[in-house]
């Protein structure tokens, strides 16, 4: 299992907070969409606001745990025993839904965002998290109800992570409000989400 499996949710944190080059949807960013986006001048471009690179920061931080955990993801083969394979996919999967649980609660406990769309963009993006959590429950279980000798079964779990993740929606307008840009430029947790 690879930390691809959620590639996604974090493309969409990049994409929703304008810490990235994005298309109009996080997990298909295409070249034309970056290279025909309006650039605003720096004599247009609003001011972020305090409030709005605090609430970043905070909710960056919120995040940071998954980040992570995803590093961690283990890498076997058919050549690794199975017995270790059900123990480390298992664990991870376990950190992964505990780590998406807590994010999701701190991400609620912030509270209204102060611009409107980081506002919607937060509520959805605490939605598709909160489907993410499921999927990696429902993953986990069948790791504890697979056979312990099967090998093959853990690689196949590993591999069936990616494609229940890639079905969680994420299809939301990436188009960032250029104070929500710039405010996630200044927020200190928000840097790592650009080289994650």
């Amino acid at each position: 299992m690879k930390s691809k499996t959620i590639g996604a949710a974090l493309l969409a944190i990049t994409c929703a907070f304008g810490l990235g080059a994005c298309g109009s949807k996080p997990e298909t960013p295409k070249a034309a969409d970056r290279s025909s986006a309006p650039t605003a001048t720096p004599a247009a471009a609003p001011n972020p606001g305090a409030d709005t690179v605090k609430w970043l920061d905070q909710f960056c931080t919120a995040a940071g745990g998954m980040t992570d955990v995803a590093k961690k993801a283990p890498q076997f083969d058919e050549s690794t025993p199975p017995a270790q394979m059900k123990a480390e996919l298992g664990k991870h999967l376990d950190q992964l839904s505990t780590a998406l649980g807590g994010m999701t609660d701190r991400f609620r406990a912030l509270g209204k965002a102060p611009v409107p769309s980081l506002d919607e963009a937060s509520r959805k993006l605490t939605t598709s998290f909160g489907q993410l959590k499921q999927v990696f429950d429902a993953l986990k279980d069948r790791v504890g109800k697979a056979d312990p000798a099967d090998g093959a079964a853990f690689i196949k779990i590993g591999e069936d992570a990616d494609t229940e993740v890639g079905k969680v929606n994420f299809d939301f307008d990436t188009k960032t409000d250029k104070s929500v840009e710039e405010a996630a430029a200044k927020a200190p947790a928000c840097k790592k989400f650009t080289t994650s």
